[in-house]
């Protein structure tokens, strides 16, 4: 993957796979920043208790029929790959008129 990045983009990946992948994508792309890069995860992400936001849940009944092991991952376990792998800043938010999230932060040393 290489080394020395200013950015990652992440976008409509990480819900194509299972927690376990996606965890070691989201590690391996950490590791690949330059200290204070930044990593940006943008795709259907759920709450908590996995009941919402509505189009993120209907896409996870979706993709759930289409891949092996991807999902919607709740927001909270997203962020807790990011931390673990050494990112901080860590930041969850939606874009307006739009159907998806976005899960940012920053390799700090």
């Amino acid at each position: 993957m290489g080394s020395g990045y200013d950015l990652v983009l992440l976008a409509n990946v990480v819900h194509m796979y299972g927690a376990e992948n996606s965890s070691a994508l989201i590690k391996k792309s950490a590791a690949a920043l330059a200290s204070g890069g930044r990593i940006i995860i943008h795709g259907f992400c759920v709450d908590g208790d996995g009941t919402g936001p509505m189009e993120d849940v209907l896409f996870n009944l979706n993709i759930g029929m289409l891949t092996d092991a991807g999902r919607a991952h709740p927001v909270e376990e997203i962020t807790g790959w990011l931390e673990r792998a050494g990112i901080s800043r860590v930041r969850h938010f939606r874009i307006e008129g739009h159907t998806t999230g976005v899960v940012t932060g920053a390799k700090v040393l």
